[in-house]
């Protein structure tokens, strides 16, 4: 079930932040496991969510950003690979 807005309470044991290649693993092992979980992502479900953002702030070496605010996170940026 998706919610783009959550508008009620829910209980589950287990919430899963961030809906990347490691978030994904995780629930299929939850799903599997038959036990509750939520995964919260802020972005959209294509391109970057334009009511989030973030900063680097480590050092700049001259590299493109790799982080996606989606669904499916920076997978999206290996195109499936």
């Amino acid at each position: 079930m998706i919610f783009s807005t959550l508008d009620k309470n829910i209980e589950v044991t287990t919430v899963i932040i961030g809906s990347g290649i490691a978030a994904g693993t995780l629930a299929q092992k939850f799903y599997d496991q038959k036990k509750d979980f939520i995964i919260i992502e802020a972005g959209e479900f294509k391109g970057d969510s334009p009511s989030v953002s973030y900063k680097n702030i480590g050092l700049d070496f001259g590299v493109r950003s790799t982080t996606r605010i989606q669904i499916g996170g920076t997978s999206n940026l290996w195109h499936g690979v």
